[in-house]
């Protein structure tokens, strides 16, 4: 943008997550703007856009980083919810525990012995 005394320098700082610095013009500075491209469900932005650097370059300034939050995980362009192992092969899938109680006389104690 023109200054006071001419041309002033186009602003290079970074934006926040999830915005991109716009374009730079004779009369106005550039300014964040959100990032536009669409993200998947249970996912964020995870940084920002490209900078502004001139006309035309590059095309994809407002397209920002994501990754899926939690646990999830990214398979191609989704978030998905991790599987859990299956059980390994031979081990039982339910383990029953259970106590016994017996009553007895000491003579019968004795003759179990």
């Amino acid at each position: 943008p023109a200054g006071a005394g001419g041309c002033e320098r186009c602003s290079e700082a970074v934006c926040q997550t999830g915005g991109y610095r716009g374009p730079c013009t004779v009369s106005a500075q550039s300014v964040c703007l959100g990032c536009t491209n669409a993200i998947p469900t249970g996912a964020v932005y995870s940084g920002p856009g490209g900078a502004y650097p001139g006309p035309g370059e590059p095309f994809d300034l407002s397209v920002c980083p994501w990754a899926c939050e939690g646990a999830r995980d990214r398979v191609g362009g989704a978030c998905v919810s991790p599987t859990p192992a299956p059980a390994a092969s031979g081990s039982p899938a339910v383990v029953v525990t259970f106590t016994a109680s017996l009553q007895m006389s000491a003579a019968q104690f004795g003759a179990v012995r």
